[in-house]
């Protein structure tokens, strides 16, 4: 398989860094869009790119071009790490962003960077809970589940993937999306043993159990997969 030049959202996320790592072991040359002012230039093999998602996704565009950069790949896991408290009620505005970075910008994105031609695989990261709500008795409270906007806006993702791959077809790009289960060291003790629990693995996802469906997608032999969501959940889905 050729090589990729992979453009990542949310690259400096736990999730997101643990894709990079694994896409740039393969060999793919990774870029990785963040908002964050403490990182830039190349570190460990990924190249940093400055970008708000809230801005317009034209300006990436612009800049990847100045780069000579034509991605082949997009991966989306980009997520408002600021907004994963309280699961009733909020504010508006907590669920504009959540929507915006879980529906809007990669559509937006996706649209943008199909113009270029070079675009042939997009998968986007999900969750669990964007196919089916928590199963509250693992936590305290309803406090302490993911927010309410966090599933709703995640099986917006799954479901924008499922669009996107039917009318990308005829471009030649395939778009998937893969929905993580939880992850170690999120947790803590207690809720990662009620979690483990109730998945047939009897454990959490690793950080090395993150990168490989991704690789898997970009391959050339998944060439015929497409609108399709991933479950990489230890069994936790089935159970």
């Amino acid at each position: 398989m050729t090589g990729h030049v992979v453009l990542v959202t949310g690259g400096t996320g736990l999730i997101g860094r643990a894709i990079c790592n694994e896409l740039v072991a393969h060999g793919h040359r990774v870029v990785c869009v963040t908002r964050s002012e403490s990182v830039e230039g190349s570190q460990g093999g990924v190249e940093y790119l400055r970008h708000d998602l809230f801005d317009a996704p034209a300006e990436l565009r612009d800049r990847l071009m100045q780069r000579d950069l034509r991605p082949t790949a997009l991966i989306h896991a980009a997520r408002d790490a600021e907004n994963l408290t309280v699961s009733l009620g909020g504010e508006r505005e907590t669920w504009n962003r959540e929507i915006h970075l879980s529906i809007v910008a990669p559509y937006e994105l996706v649209a943008c960077l199909a113009e270029l031609g070079s675009l042939r695989r997009v998968v986007m990261v999900a969750s669990i809970y964007g196919s089916r709500p928590p199963r509250m008795r693992i936590y305290r409270s309803v406090e302490d589940a993911p927010p309410i906007w966090y599933g709703v806006a995640k099986a917006g993702t799954i479901h924008l993937a499922r669009e996107l791959a039917v009318r990308l077809a005829s471009k030649g790009i395939t778009v998937n999306s893969v929905s993580y289960g939880g992850v170690e060291g999120r947790a803590d003790d207690e809720l990662a043993a009620a979690y483990s629990d109730m998945t047939p693995q009897g454990r959490m996802l690793q950080l090395s159990d993150l990168g490989r469906p991704i690789e898997f997608l970009l391959d050339d032999g998944a060439e015929a997969i497409t609108g399709q969501n991933l479950m990489v959940d230890g069994g936790w889905s089935v159970w």
